[in-house]
């Protein structure tokens, strides 16, 4: 019997002026792995770097498995989404809109082969739609007008040949209303909340939410009974803290209460 395990990842925060145990880390988990006849494959294995400090003095920090060194790179794909050590989603953008733009051709050959309306509006959802919002609970909050311009341009692409007529952008929202199409903006915003109400009802991850969430008394009349809202904002330090998932997710569900 051979067992796999695909997307197993280690992550490490490392406070200015400590040590990495990264690969004391990793040694453990190679060891462990072999006493379950298994073992970690360095070629497909590497390591991303998240620096911010301004001597970038771990950089260039080696990790090793059994004396091979593994390759350090700028970008990496997990579960499907590319992260790269910038910590912002250019690489996942534009690795999304080429993937996008590649099934493009499946709309035109159906368009050309007669199909109707209705079932083009299916295969979009489902070979492009499905791809342009593939984790977007992740990341699309957190991207710049222009990379939500360039998803929004894929759109409009394939609703101009489903409908014969080009679709700008100041009507591309009116042309997937009259086509009973949520646009993919008011989509992730839709997916977000639903991902929040999963998130409270999941024992497992509802701790991600909890803190922020505020505890009525039915039976003393405290400051937080005279408040309208079930969620406290979350104060933010920076502008990127602030467009991520959970500060985001927090003001939606605390907007939409």
């Amino acid at each position: 019997m051979k067992a796999f395990v695909d997307d197993m990842c280690i992550a490490e925060a490392v406070t200015y002026g400590s040590v990495p145990m990264i690969n004391e880390y990793v040694s453990f988990l190679n060891s462990e792995m072999k006493n379950m006849k298994m073992c970690l494959n360095p070629k497909k294995s590497n390591v991303i770097i998240i620096d911010n400090s301004r001597d970038k003095r771990f950089s260039n920090y080696k990790v090793t498995v059994d004396n091979v060194e593994l390759p350090n790179v700028s970008s990496t794909k997990l579960l499907g989404v590319l992260i790269n050590n910038k910590c912002d989603w250019s690489d996942h953008v534009e690795s999304v809109y080429k993937k996008a733009c590649k099934k493009m051709y499946i709309i035109r050959k159906m368009k050309s082969a007669g199909i109707s309306k209705k079932h083009l509006i299916l295969l979009y959802s489902a070979h492009l739609r499905s791809i342009l919002e593939y984790g977007c609970v992740l990341w699309s909050f957190s991207i710049n007008q222009k990379q939500v311009e360039k998803l929004n341009s894929i759109e409009r692409r394939a609703l101009s040949i489903i409908s014969g007529k080009y679709v700008s952008k100041s009507k591309h929202f009116d042309v997937c209303k009259s086509m009973n199409i949520e646009n993919l903006v008011d989509r992730r915003v839709c997916m977000l909340n639903k991902f929040g109400i999963k998130l409270l009802k999941n024992n497992r991850f509802k701790h991600w939410l909890e803190p922020f969430q505020i505890k009525r008394n039915r039976v003393s009349y405290t400051r937080h009974n005279r408040n309208k809202f079930n969620f406290r904002s979350i104060k933010c330090r920076s502008e990127r803290y602030l467009r991520s998932t959970i500060p985001t997710l927090v003001k939606h569900l605390r907007d939409s209460t």
